[in-house]
């Protein structure tokens, strides 16, 4: 395989932490100023302020020192998958590690500005609702359902 120019991926980074963060901040301001603390978009779709200083879904947020610690293993996951995107050679592989890089890094803005990552896209059935997420988390979970494919795809 050739080597790729790693330009794009770099600018597709960047633009997903401009995205992440600039709808944090619209959010975090709107609901600073607002007394409603969700907004109903349609049935299923809500937008909310929700403060998560764990990981996924919260775990782990009762932990002393949560906040130093997923801020440091989520900045040496970040290192290491930039190491891997320069050595690697596939598009599909590279678009992954860019969207799951520009997700770590809008969470890790989060936690060095608040000290805690802002959720606020709340889906839901009935009464029965997933946990609060943002837009670095779906970054995250779309690269690495991309990964997943793609190590299928080159394997198989």
């Amino acid at each position: 395989m050739y080597k790729q120019s790693i330009k794009p991926y770099v600018v597709l980074v960047f633009f997903l932490v401009v995205i992440d963060q600039f709808t944090k901040m619209r959010l975090i301001d709107f609901f600073a100023s607002e007394n409603d603390q969700v907004i109903h978009i349609f049935p299923g779709l809500n937008l909310l302020s929700a403060w998560n200083d764990g990981i996924s879904f919260g775990l782990f947020s009762e932990l002393e020192y949560s906040n130093i610690v997923f801020l440091v293993l989520s900045s040496i996951a970040v290192l290491i998958l930039i190491i891997l995107l320069f050595k690697e050679k596939t598009k599909l592989y590279s678009l992954s590690y860019a969207f799951i890089i520009g997700g770590a890094l809008g969470n890790i803005i989060d936690r060095l500005n608040y000290d805690a990552v802002f959720d606020f896209i709340d889906i839901y059935v009935g009464q029965y609702h997933w946990p609060a997420f943002n837009m670095a988390d779906s970054y995250i979970c779309f690269g690495a359902m991309l990964l997943i494919f793609s190590s299928f795809k080159t394997r198989y």
